[in-house]
């Protein structure tokens, strides 16, 4: 996942949004599952999709020039807060799973725990800083984030992500809680 990338150039965001990339339309309808957008995946449907097309591809070019922009809304889904975040993250992450499984791609797996890893911090930010403690505790002992906090590569991370990431996984919640600027303490629920 995170690994894809063309010449010297990293991870280029290649696996979000499909309408960024062309395919050839025989391609997609004689390679594609019968179902390409899985329907209960209510986020990530892209990246499935993407992946299981990058894994099966013989061949994949890369047009280094920018042609559209692409602007964030913070009303959109994967900007505003949501009740549902942690499941929906669990269903990604599953369907992920499976997917590899299924195609024996074992290399992928440390990119699953990255992406499991990256989608913990996002479910963070989301609790937001007046989210007790506790709340943050339990997000980081539920699975697929627990696991992935214990099989995650130093390699995989910037020096800021390593920081985040082995303060999570030392259990230092405080401390992330400053580094990242959620900062306002609240006591844990009794």
């Amino acid at each position: 996942l995170t690994s894809i990338g063309f010449g010297r150039k990293k991870n280029i965001g290649l696996l979000g949004a499909p309408w960024a990339k062309i395919y050839r339309s025989e391609f997609v309808r004689n390679v594609a599952p019968t179902e390409p957008f899985r329907v209960g995946v209510a986020r990530g449907q892209d990246v499935l999709f993407n992946v299981e097309m990058f894994g099966l591809a013989r061949t994949v070019a890369y047009y280094p020039h920018v042609v559209y922009r692409y602007v964030i809304s913070p009303d959109s889904y994967s900007h505003r807060p949501s009740t549902d975040f942690v499941s929906r993250a669990e269903i990604l992450v599953s369907h992920l799973t499976a997917l590899v499984a299924k195609y024996r791609w074992d290399h992928l797996n440390p990119a699953i725990d990255k992406l499991s890893v990256d989608l913990l911090e996002e479910g963070i930010k989301r609790l937001g800083p007046r989210a007790a403690s506790s709340d943050l505790i339990d997000l980081a002992r539920h699975e697929p984030f627990a696991g992935a906090l214990r099989r995650t590569r130093a390699r995989d991370y910037s020096i800021g992500g390593l920081v985040k990431m082995l303060l999570l996984r030392s259990r230092l919640y405080a401390t992330y809680r400053r580094a990242v600027g959620l900062n306002h303490v609240v006591r844990a629920r009794a």
